[in-house]
């Protein structure tokens, strides 16, 4: 798998040199580069397979200045590309890259990461959605602080869905893939696991989870009854929270005035009716 490295750290550089040539045998370095405008002619040169870049680099640019550039000049991405970022903290950068299904790795770079990076690039077919996927990711960088409105769902057979966040009414877990509940009644699987929606979606978007294994997109809550702890969706459906998460739930929609505590007089009435 013909390889660049587009990292202006020398250090960072040898360590990821120094990790595919002992750990990935069918890695092959065939050019390395320090910065924006070099990373992008050894792109055009080697014309590679797949591409590690670290986001800040040197030449007053980023790699995402490399993606941008390529883009516009119609240049096809059939190659993938891991990003390197010392950013550990959940931001922006990183949210971006969970919202366009983009594969990175922080540094310093623990091998294990590493190996999972690559087994994700693998087995790609033709490198078909890469040109999309960095698309996605360059919009919702370019959109300055904005909570993108698209989702990238990584289907079967490496395949991409682009979805609108609003048109989801609910995702539901199933072992390490995910099922999204779309407004039109459509349903779609996702190969990724639902921890990562959860953190991305209720950070951004008006999601909450309800169980462990559902995460709900509250605009679609008609009602809530927090004694049977079920959420009436406005289709009719119904789903079930669980006790802990139920609690939040109510906590969450009361701070939010989406409901109101129950009277005095009304928790009088509900605790005499219970006691016959």
């Amino acid at each position: 798998m013909k390889t660049l490295i587009i990292e202006d750290v020398q250090k960072d550089s040898e360590l990821l040199q120094l990790l595919l040539t002992r750990n990935h045998p069918e890695i092959e370095i065939t050019g390395t580069a320090r910065g924006a405008l070099s990373g992008y002619k050894l792109i055009l040169e080697q014309r590679p397979h797949l591409v590690f870049m670290d986001i800040e680099i040197e030449e007053r640019g980023t790699s995402f200045d490399i993606i941008d550039r390529l883009l516009n000049e119609g240049i096809p991405i059939n190659f993938d590309v891991v990003f390197m970022t010392a950013h550990k903290q959940y931001d922006y950068t990183t949210r971006a890259f969970e919202y366009a299904a983009v594969d990175y790795i922080t540094k310093p770079i623990d091998p294990h990461s590493l190996a999972r990076a690559i087994e994700r690039t693998r087995d790609r077919q033709q490198h078909k959605n890469a040109g999309r996927v960095l698309q996605e990711l360059v919009n919702i960088l370019k959109a300055d602080g904005s909570k993108s409105s698209v989702l990238s769902l990584p289907l079967a057979h490496h395949d991409l869905r682009m979805v609108q966040i609003e048109d989801i009414r609910y995702i539901k877990a199933d072992s390490v893939v995910s099922h999204f509940y779309m407004s039109n009644g459509e349903k779609i699987i996702a190969f990724r696991p639902l921890s990562v929606y959860r953190k991305l979606l209720e950070a951004d978007h008006n999601f909450f989870s309800i169980s462990q294994s559902l995460t709900v997109n509250l605009n679609y809550m008609e009602r809530y009854n927090h004694k049977h702890k079920t959420l009436n969706l406005t289709d009719g459906e119904v789903l079930h929270a669980s006790r802990m998460y139920g609690t939040k739930l109510y906590t969450h929609l009361r701070d939010t005035n989406r409901i109101k505590p129950p009277s005095l007089l009304e928790r009088i009435r509900q605790k005499l009716l219970t006691s016959f």
